[in-house]
């Protein structure tokens, strides 16, 4: 995969998320999870911050990819793919939507 520009663009997803604060945004995060990985998997536990997308979600690329896809439209940015590589658990993607948004 290319590289993509890392940008917030106020407004453009479903909210917007430079207002939101950062418990909104780990909540945010933990329901795009939810959405793509998690809502056949009910039997594996909850969500947390602590949840790892391999070992706890047996989450695959291109769950990775639709993880990744889901994220940069719900927030309205835009992530590196390398970036999103090096995401392993839930607290990885919350604190890297945080730091794109400048939270």
């Amino acid at each position: 995969m290319g590289k993509k520009k890392t940008t917030a663009e106020p407004g453009t997803g479903p909210q917007d998320p430079l207002r939101e604060n950062p418990a909104d945004i780990e909540r945010r995060v933990i329901e795009i999870v939810k959405r793509q990985i998690d809502m056949y998997c009910a039997e594996r536990g909850p969500v947390t911050r602590d949840t790892r997308f391999v070992e706890d979600l047996d989450a695959d690329s291109l769950d990775a990819i639709e993880l990744t896809m889901e994220a940069e439209v719900d927030f309205g940015i835009s992530i590196f793919d390398e970036r999103a590589e090096q995401v392993r658990t839930v607290d990885d993607a919350v604190d890297l939507v945080k730091e794109i948004l400048g939270r």
